[in-house]
């Protein structure tokens, strides 16, 4: 007797987590969060790319892209992407900070890129840019990637930068 009430309760608090998990599962979104390290700097001289604490940064003359992959798999497809937050350092008072969402056409060449968020001209500080994730919803089936523009160095700042960007479903 004493077993059988034993494996009824046990029966009733197995069910009661699992509805409990599952609640709790389902009211999360996906998400994918990425450091600026795993983006490839596009620049006339790689010693223009600077590294502070994993932010990739411009010290260069020059204007610096810096193109970031995007998983595109079962768990967040880049074309669920509700929202899109890039987080950057806009260290010049004359240039800005622009990130955008791209696609790199498969089978052939060229690609696309949706509007950017761009940071004012005068700012300086960090900020979260949001660019419209549109261009992936639009080319499911096409490469996807991310790419910041960061103005040239301006003497006496600290060199405008990226430290990373999160996906949204």
């Amino acid at each position: 007797m004493l077993r059988k009430k034993w494996i009824a309760l046990s029966t009733i608090a197995v069910a009661g987590l699992v509805m409990g998990l599952s609640e709790e599962a389902f009211a999360q979104e996906a998400y994918r969060r990425q450091s600026a390290t795993g983006c490839l700097p596009i620049t006339a001289s790689s010693l223009s790319v600077k590294n502070n604490s994993g932010a990739i940064g411009n010290g260069g003359s020059s204007t610096m892209r810096l193109v970031c992959a995007v998983n595109d798999d079962s768990y967040l497809s880049k074309d669920l992407v509700q929202s899109i937050y890039v987080d950057v350092y806009d260290g010049s008072t004359r240039g800005s900070v622009d990130a955008r969402a791209c696609v790199s056409y498969m089978g052939s060449m060229g690609g696309a890129c949706g509007p950017g968020a761009t940071t004012s001209e005068s700012g300086i500080g960090m900020e979260a840019l949001i660019p419209s994730p549109g261009v992936w919803v639009d080319n499911p089936y096409e490469y996807g990637f991310i790419v910041v523009t960061l103005p040239v160095l301006e003497s006496g700042r600290p060199p405008s930068s990226m430290h990373g960007y999160i996906l949204m479903d």
